[in-house]
């Protein structure tokens, strides 16, 4: 294991050491020798050797083991899928205080939402719709469609659908291999892309094809100009030349890298200089929108194409793109990224940028006298004017842009965009609050965010940290550090519950309760100052397949409202609903999957004696599952539904009229108005309870 004497100020956590290697060495033949004194810059690579500590003047090289002492500030260029130990590795660098950097964006639709909010490139952006039902194909208003996953690499899954005649299905697959097929009708067509509803989004098409017949898009890199400015640095501007019959020009298919010199020489009509300079601002604008919405990307790749006007279009934002294309453009341009890199690293401004974080804290150790900083001599001279404001107020702005766009009542589903979750606080470790809380991690909220409290049982919350990764709190006032607390006690726990944060709780505060018939009016007179809420979600939030009904004061303004479900649509399907109406969502959505699960065991004792129990229980699931979600993609009347699967004469036909006849169909009804009206008894022994009235305790 190799010790150094005090923490190294940037470490680069990699898979590919050589690449670093070869552009170090690049620059120390253009520098010199760096000074002999101990490092400031480490590789950290989890596949590497354990003990694989070595220096090549003034790199040091670390394996994943060679980790004492801990880096001050590491720069993550891992492109996705990461392995278990890559994981490992930056889960063991968080752990020890060290601020991360880099890293892949958030999926693609995510991004392009988010520009789209800001409304600051609204130009530069092609039309796109999620493809989450055959109406949407119906309705697209182009005659064709280019079909793209949220989330991939490498072109894969990336094809180009022709909705008139000739149909045609052309591109990659999710393994990365070419097809083009060919369909005599519209419907067949529709059907092959029946599997991608719901996982993909449908953009426009782009006339992205040279006049002999190959596919190109251009990617530009940029670098953050400073560690204390969000203006970009353009490093290359790399056109990809994919191969003849290809729909996409990615390199991993056969694409060619070029400069844009050498393809303006090849087709003169495609990289004329007014293009080039449209890129140019393009790119730039883009660049600083990206690196002010997201603080710690320090590099990004911005793929675009042009309109038949000659307008470029941004099709995608890379956060670690692949650098096969520099390094085939020359040494240069690798070694300049790596110094580009050394210096937001080592830069004194990391205090500005990030103030009280352990990279500002380590301000006067991390950048001053740095041997690398003064080795280097790759400089480029500034073509951006300095723009002004912070990153905060940028940020500021795009969410109000965001609320406005928010529509009160409307259902939140996956495809809405969402910022990342500020700290939320669990009063309450119970059953439904660990449902939301792996709800919550599962789509990928950081559990270091989530904290719980909770009045008994201390040893609940180690097992839910350890579990989940949430902070426990021991003393119950310390919730109010989080902005959001949601309450998930029993109804006659409230009072006693909330006792200690009365008078922490103020108008910067959230409180959602979960508590089954405690009122708003209940949860004002506790917490008089904070902004309150009822939410009822059900177990299915574990799997982010909830359904909850919330109900907000009228007085509520939209900011809150917003947040609030936020959170809930992150685990599922959220809905506003009036209060009175409370009681027929804890019904219908919290009471009715136990009622379907009964008529699915009914349905499975239907098969005793012609099919076995595991196989009668695995076709179940999957019937109940495949109907539910053809329901979803399909959204027509249920009754419609009904009439597609029973046919005149048929067998669900006979078994229809059994339940008819038995009044099984009239019995859920029932069941359902049956358990509204309990809600609503329990709502009101839950108000005497509170009020202090004689009544049993809920």
């Amino acid at each position: 294991m190799l010790l150094l004497p005090s923490p190294p100020a940037l470490a680069i956590v990699t898979r590919t050491l050589g690449e670093y290697v070869s552009a170090f060495r690049h620059i120390l033949c253009r520098s010199g020798p760096a000074p002999k004194r101990r490092a400031d810059a480490v590789l950290l690579a989890a596949n590497a050797r354990p003990n694989a500590g070595g220096k090549l003047a003034g790199l040091t090289l670390w394996g994943e083991a060679a980790f004492f002492p801990p880096p001050r500030r590491a720069y993550v260029s891992l492109a996705p899928p990461l392995q278990r130990k890559e994981r490992q590795l930056l889960f063991r660098l968080k752990r020890s205080g060290t601020e991360l950097f880099g890293g892949p964006l958030p999926n693609k639709t995510t991004v392009h939402e988010l520009l789209v909010r800001t409304g600051e490139a609204d130009d530069l952006l092609p039309y796109r719709r999620p493809l989450t039902s055959l109406r949407d194909l119906e309705e697209w208003p182009f005659p064709a469609a280019v079909v793209k996953p949220r989330a991939g690499s490498r072109g894969r899954g990336v094809r180009l659908a022709t909705l008139s005649p000739p149909y045609l299905l052309w591109g990659q697959d999710a393994h990365g291999l070419s097809f083009r097929t060919a369909y005599q009708r519209r419907e067949d067509l529709f059907a092959a892309l029946v599997p991608d509803l719901g996982g993909t989004f449908l953009e426009e098409p782009l006339p992205l094809l040279t006049p002999d017949g190959r596919p190109y898009d251009v990617r530009v890199f940029l670098l953050r100009e400073a560690a204390c400015a969000d203006r970009p640095y353009l490093l290359a501007v790399v056109v990809r030349l994919g191969l003849r019959g290809r729909f996409t020009a990615n390199l991993h298919t056969g694409g060619t890298p070029l400069s844009f010199r050498e393809f303006a020489r090849r087709y003169p009509d495609l990289g004329t200089a007014e293009r080039k300079e449209r890129l140019r601002k393009a790119a730039v604008r883009v660049g600083a929108l990206v690196f002010r919405l997201f603080p710690r990307a320090w590099e990004v790749g911005l793929d675009f194409g042009f309109r038949a006007t000659g307008e470029p279009v941004l099709l995608e934002v890379n956060g670690t793109p692949g650098r096969t294309s520099l390094r085939a453009l020359g040494a240069d341009l690798p070694a300049r990224r790596l110094t580009r890199l050394l210096r937001l690293g080592l830069s004194p401004c990391a205090a500005e940028r990030y103030p009280g974080s352990v990279v500002g804290k380590a301000r006067a150790r991390a950048g001053r006298g740095c041997p690398l900083l003064r080795g280097l001599s790759a400089r480029t001279k500034d073509p951006y004017p300095r723009e002004t404001g912070t990153i905060a107020q940028t940020a500021a702005g795009g969410r109000e842009r965001a609320s406005k766009g928010r529509e009160e009542g409307a259902v939140v589903g996956p495809w809405s965009y969402r910022e990342p979750l500020a700290e939320v606080g669990f009063l309450g470790a119970g059953r439904i609050a660990e449902a939301l809380i792996a709800g919550l991690v599962a789509s990928g909220t950081d559990g270091g965010s989530i904290l719980v409290a909770n009045r008994t049982r201390a040893e609940r919350l180690d097992e839910l940290a350890g579990r989940y990764g949430v902070r426990p709190v021991r003393n119950v006032s310390d919730l109010a550090r989080a902005p959001l607390i949601v309450l998930a006690v029993k109804p006659k726990d409230v009072p006693e519950a909330l006792s200690p944060l009365r008078d922490l709780l103020g108008p910067e505060h959230v409180l959602v309760s979960l508590a089954a018939g405690v009122p708003l009016a209940a949860l004002t007179r506790l917490v008089p100052k904070a902004a309150v809420a009822r939410a009822m979600p059900n177990t299915a939030a574990q799997v982010r397949a909830s359904a909850t009904g919330i109900a907000f004061p009228a007085e509520t303004p939209s900011a809150v409202r917003g947040r609030v479900l936020d959170l809930f649509s992150r685990v599922g399907s959220a809905v506003e609903v009036e209060e009175r109406a409370m009681d027929a969502v804890t019904a219908l959505a919290g009471s009715g999957p136990a009622f379907l699960y009964a008529a699915l065991e009914a349905m499975v004792q239907g098969t005793e004696g012609a099919l076995a129990p595991e196989v009668a229980l695995r076709l179940a699931r999957q019937m109940f599952a495949g109907a539910a979600r053809l329901w979803e993609v399909d959204p027509a009347p249920l009754a419609e539904h009904i009439r597609r699967i029973a046919s005149p004469g048929g067998t669900t036909e006979r078994g229809l009229a059994v339940l008819r006849e038995t009044g099984a169909l009239s019995a859920f009804s029932r069941a359902v108005a049956a358990a509204a009206e309990r809600a609503a008894e329990i709502s009101a022994d839950v108000v005497r309870f509170l009020e202090g009235k004689d009544g049993p305790a809920p």
